[in-house]
């Protein structure tokens, strides 16, 4: 189980670490026009850190607390990946000039934004709940049928 559990942390780790390299590198800090959206970016910069930590220190820290990095990770996630300058999940580009095509093309690129969002989203709520899980089988909780694993 330990194995299990550091590989699950590893590879949590990594996908930050992805998201925090394409935003370092794909986002115009300096050019973003007003303060606030990059304080915003900041902040997501700090809590994306925040996160690699949480997840490396997850059965150490509360509950509360892992739940509350995680939604602002995730809060701040899809304002980034929506609304934010570079945003993952909207489109910059065009590759036609047929409208038809084009309208074809952005639909596709709707749906795979939406479907790679979700799954994100759902990557990134398995920490609390892997976390919990893993706690309840350290401890041999018996009331919801699980057993200690040795």
């Amino acid at each position: 189980m330990r194995i299990v559990s550091i590989l699950y942390k590893f590879v949590y780790c990594v996908s930050l670490a992805a998201i925090l390299a394409v935003l370092l590198k794909g986002v115009p800090f300096e050019s973003v026009a007003t303060k606030p959206k990059a304080l915003l970016l900041w902040v997501y910069v700090v809590v994306l850190l925040l996160t690699g930590v949480v997840a490396a220190l997850s059965q150490r820290l509360s509950r509360t607390v892992v739940w509350g990095v995680v939604a602002a990770l995730c809060a701040l996630f899809t304002w980034q990946g929506w609304f934010g300058p570079g945003g993952f999940f909207v489109q910059t580009e065009g590759h036609t000039f047929d409208p038809v095509a084009a309208a074809a093309e952005s639909a596709h690129f709707n749906r795979q934004a939406a479907l790679s969002y979700a799954v994100m989203l759902v990557w990134f709520l398995t920490l609390p709940i892997i976390r919990q899980i893993s706690g309840r089988i350290r401890r041999g909780d018996s009331r919801h049928g699980m057993v200690t694993a040795h």
